[in-house]
């Protein structure tokens, strides 16, 4: 498995860079279940900004969690309806590595 590279339009869509490539590593791997630092690690990015990706996605329904004795897991919700749009968009900007304008 390979890091998670930024996609410059989800950052600016999500408001955060961790946020853009969250999504984008439960798009590519839906039924994967990640540790919250096991995201940080593909993700390349600070715990903290990951743990708010995580919770603001599970508040959405986007992600769902449960737990397994003291740690949590995340995987993707495949039956929310946000969840397959949001992965179509990630997929196509990957594809096209489509550079927001900088300004």
């Amino acid at each position: 498995m390979k890091y998670i590279k930024e996609i410059p339009l989800l950052t600016h869509l999500f408001r955060s860079r961790a946020r853009g490539k969250v999504l984008q590593l439960f798009s590519e791997r839906p039924n994967t279940h990640f540790y919250s630092r096991e995201v940080g690690f593909w993700v390349q990015e600070d715990h903290r900004n990951v743990w708010l990706a995580l919770q603001a996605f599970e508040r959405l329904g986007v992600l769902v969690s449960q737990r397994k004795g003291r740690l949590r897991l995340y995987q993707a919700n495949r039956r929310c309806t946000l969840f397959q749009p949001l992965r179509r968009l990630v997929i196509q900007l990957n594809q096209r590595r489509v550079k927001f304008p900088e300004g």
